[in-house]
């Protein structure tokens, strides 16, 4: 089944808007070391494409501090602004650091409070064609948030 249909299914069964999780970073050789086994930085894109073609809006989001580079993020924001220049189908763009454990990435090279605010600060001019970007405090917390 393609990605059209199984997204028209899920519109015509009332699904009202994407989430964007999953995005993390958009290269995948990071994604092979940080999420091996999920889709494609090509197709993670085509599924929101053709989910913003049939008008199902969705959001976005991008997952730092893990092994990418300063580059990859930028180039990860680069395709967002993209798609969203040629859709104007995303409502919001998520930025989240990553939250080390013990069992996993052992490599990440974590956020800084200061990388993170610089992210969102990067993001909201970057990406003037998503309408919201989020400062999500679940993750960053209240203090950094506001």
């Amino acid at each position: 089944m393609s990605y059209r249909e199984v997204l028209t299914i899920l519109k015509d069964a009332g699904l009202g808007s994407l989430p964007g999780g999953g995005a993390e970073i958009l290269d995948d050789g990071v994604r092979a070391i940080i999420c091996n086994g999920k889709e494609s930085s090509e197709e993670y894109l085509e599924i929101h494409r053709t989910a913003h073609q049939i008008g199902l809006p969705s959001n976005c989001t991008m997952l730092f501090g893990t092994v990418e580079t300063l580059r990859h993020r930028l180039i990860h924001m680069d395709k967002l602004r993209r798609l969203a220049d040629e859709t104007e189908g995303f409502q919001c763009f998520v930025p989240y650091p990553f939250l080390p454990d013990s069992s996993r990435l052992p490599e990440a090279q974590c956020a800084t409070g200061t990388e993170v605010l610089r992210t969102i600060a990067v993001s909201r001019l970057m990406l003037d064609s998503i309408p919201h970007i989020k400062a999500y405090r679940m993750n960053i917390g209240d203090g950094l948030a506001e």
